[in-house]
C-alpha cells in the first residue's frame, strides 16, 4: 500500500521547527522531510507521524506518555531507535489552554514547547519548572555528545531560550529550586521574578518531586492563574 503524504500543516510545523537548529540538514527520505546531523537522521515525518531518534533511556521515558509508539513504517518492520511522537496534547484533553509542570531537563522541553512549538490555537498559560537547568549545568562538561554540549552553561540554546521566555509576557513562568541541588545550581534554576519562585534548603534534585511543599506551591500558583483568567 502506498504511503500517504504528510499534511501541509504538519510539514509547515516541521520546517519551522528546524529553523531553530542551523546544524541540521533538511533532506527528503522516501519523499518525507527529515533532518540529518552529521549524516545521521535525527527526526523526520512519515505520513502523519513525527518521528525522533532517541537513546534507549529517552525512548523508555517517552513511551510512558499515552500515544507514543515505536516507529513502524511497514507492518513488522520496526525501526528500533525511533519513536513516533504522541498526538497533540489538546487532541487528547479536548482543551486548548495548558499548564506545563516539568522537572529537570523537562523544564527546558516544556519552556521550548511553550515559546516555539505550541500551535496557534493552543494557549499555554503557565510553565512551572522544578530543578530545571535554565542556564545549564557545569556537570554537562563531563558528558559526551551533542545533548551534553547543549546543557553547558555557555550554550547558545539556553541563552536563546531565556530570551524567548522573557519575550512571552503572556505566559507565566514559575520556578522551584533547591539550594542543595548537586546537579542544577540555584542560579540556573531560578527566573527573575521573586514572586514566582520557591527555594527549598533541605532536599536535593530528586527530592523536589516528592515534596508536599512543592505540590502545595504549584496548586497555589495554578489557583492564582485561574483567578486571573476568571
Amino acid at each position: 500500500m502506498a504511503w500517504k503524504r504528510s499534511s501541509e500543516k504538519l510539514i509547515e510545523r516541521f520546517t519551522e521547527f528546524l529553523k531553530n537548529f542551523p546544524d541540521g540538514e533538511l533532506r527528503k527520505t522516501f519523499g518525507y522531510p527529515c533532518c540529518f546531523v552529521k549524516g545521521n537522521m535525527c527526526t523526520g515525518l512519515h505520513e502523519e507521524n513525527w518521528i525522533v531518534r532517541l537513546s534507549e533511556e529517552d525512548r523508555m521515558e517517552l513511551m510512558k506518555i499515552h500515544g507514543a509508539k515505536p516507529f513502524e513504517p511497514m507492518k513488522g518492520r520496526i525501526m528500533r531507535e525511533y519513536l513516533a511522537l504522541p498526538p497533540a496534547i489538546q487532541k487528547e484533553t479536548n482543551r486548548n489552554d495548558l499548564a506545563l509542570i516539568c522537572h529537570s531537563k523537562g523544564g527546558l522541553v516544556g519552556s521550548y514547547f511553550a515559546t516555539h512549538l505550541a500551535e496557534t490555537n493552543t494557549r499555554i498559560t503557565d510553565v512551572i519548572t522544578i530543578g530545571s537547568p535554565l542556564a545549564g549545568t557545569p556537570l554537562a562538561t563531563l558528558g559526551p555528545g551533542y545533548d551534553a554540549h547543549e546543557m553547558r552553561t555557555d550554550s547558545k540554546f539556553h541563552q536563546e531560550l531565556r530570551k524567548k521566555m522573557k519575550e512571552r509576557q503572556e505566559i507565566r513562568f514559575s520556578h522551584i529550586a533547591s539550594a542543595v541541588d548537586d546537579i542544577v545550581p540555584l542560579s540556573s534554576a531560578l527566573g527573575k521574578n521573586p514572586s514566582r519562585q520557591l527555594v527549598l534548603n533541605d532536599m536535593g534534585h530528586v527530592g523536589l518531586l516528592f515534596s508536599s511543599r512543592v505540590a502545595n506551591q504549584i496548586c497555589r500558583w495554578l489557583y492564582q492563574s485561574h483567578e486571573i483568567k476568571s
